[in-house]
């Protein structure tokens, strides 16, 4: 794909979160696209920072922190959001801004002991699975409950919201009742968080290429993006 399609692209996507936003009473601005990077070229994370896009998530580990080093010049925010394996924590703690993808407890203690060996506070999104698909991570619904004390209490951790991959679907409608769960359990949690942790739960990243519009429609405050953007992976 030519740089005159990603931006074509990406000016469409553009306004079509402001044109969802507008239609349902929601502020833009409170909507934050996560350029899903991962099998992407630097050249084309280069021409589309130029563009105005400043999130970048990535999956792998290595391809990660190679496009870091070569694009340590350039003013980007890094999202990890890939399954974490607890032998990689080192290498990610303290290079991403925020990790999406804290799937259990023992994954958080991992973050949070390495955090506080490098003397930082790591931001986290905890990740629930709804649908209890035996095939992807995340807390269930009576574990995250059972469990979102004994979180908070981890010392070098920030906990910035929840991350949501609801099952693989053609017709975007029928994940709504996902995205208006997560919403739900997002304002619970909230709702739980001593008042000093409240300013730090602000995200609800939910809604990948098929089905962004009706996460919005549904309270995402992040979306992430890969395809829809950059076309198909290299």
């Amino acid at each position: 794909m030519n740089q005159s399609e990603i931006q074509e692209r990406y000016l469409k996507i553009k306004k079509q979160i402001e044109d969802v936003c507008q239609k349902n009473n929601i502020e833009p601005t409170t909507v934050q696209l996560l350029a899903v990077s991962k099998k992407h070229s630097i050249e084309k994370i280069k021409f589309i920072f130029e563009k105005g896009q400043k999130l970048f998530g990535e999956n792998y580990v290595q391809e990660a922190l190679e496009k870091q080093k070569l694009l340590s010049s350039f003013p980007l925010t890094w999202h990890f959001i890939g399954h974490l394996q607890k032998n990689k924590v080192k290498d990610v703690v303290g290079h991403f801004d925020i990790i999406h993808s804290v799937d259990n407890m023992d994954l958080a203690l991992k973050i949070s002991q390495k955090a506080g060996e490098r003397r930082i506070h790591q931001k986290i999104l905890l990740e629930l699975n709804l649908a209890q698909e035996e095939s992807k991570g995340g807390f269930s619904k009576s574990d995250l409950e059972a469990q979102l004390l004994s979180l908070m209490q981890l010392p070098h951790l920030i906990l910035s919201g929840l991350m949501l991959l609801p099952p693989p679907v053609e017709d975007a409608e029928l994940v709504r009742p996902y995205f208006k769960e997560a919403k739900s359990y997002f304002n619970k949690f909230l709702n739980q968080l001593t008042n000093e942790r409240k300013k730090d739960w602000s995200v609800l990243s939910m809604g990948t290429t098929q089905d962004f519009l009706v996460a919005i429609e549904e309270g995402a405050t992040m979306i992430r993006l890969g395809t829809a953007l950059f076309g198909e992976r290299e």
